[in-house]
């Protein structure tokens, strides 16, 4: 009698330690995938492949027409919304008589954050109307750049 009861207590515990170690070795799936919002929709990003992601509203403002006793500012807000951080620098364009934030900087944008690139200007240095391009650089998988346009007149006489 004490050699079955031994006998069931010993396959009772392993048993017991068989199904524990399926259960420690079972494989679950996780999810790598996220929605952003991107280009005025939600999108899946599928989070093993972690790249920036610069979003810009507008890409383009007319000051229209210009007051040259004011001074001019535009924020155009850049959005992070990639998975990882994103980096903006100034690359070029035809700033004179315009100045710009990034001219000599580069800027790290957090996930989910937004940073302005500000544009200035004094309307007295204006002297003829204008349409310029303003090219950022973002650290973009595909070297992307964001192409900001800004333009103005002056008054007609």
């Amino acid at each position: 009698m004490k050699t079955v009861l031994a006998f069931l207590v010993v396959a009772i515990v392993a048993i017991g330690a068989g199904m524990g170690s399926a259960l420690l070795y079972h494989q679950y799936e996780v999810s790598n995938t996220e929605e952003i919002f991107y280009d005025g929709q939600w999108v899946v990003s599928d989070a093993s492949t972690l790249s920036p992601l610069a979003i810009v509203a507008s890409h383009s403002f007319d000051f229209g027409v210009i007051d040259p006793t004011k001074d001019y500012q535009k924020d155009f807000l850049v959005e992070s919304q990639g998975t990882l951080e994103l980096q903006l620098s100034y690359v070029g364009g035809d700033l004179a008589p315009l100045s710009i934030d990034l001219a000599d900087a580069v800027i790290k944008v957090d996930i989910g954050s937004t940073f302005p690139i500000t544009i200035r200007f004094k309307g007295s240095d204006i002297k003829e109307d204008f349409e310029t391009e303003i090219k950022i650089k973002t650290n973009e998988a595909d070297g992307k750049q964001l192409i900001l346009t800004v333009s103005g007149q002056l008054p007609k006489n």
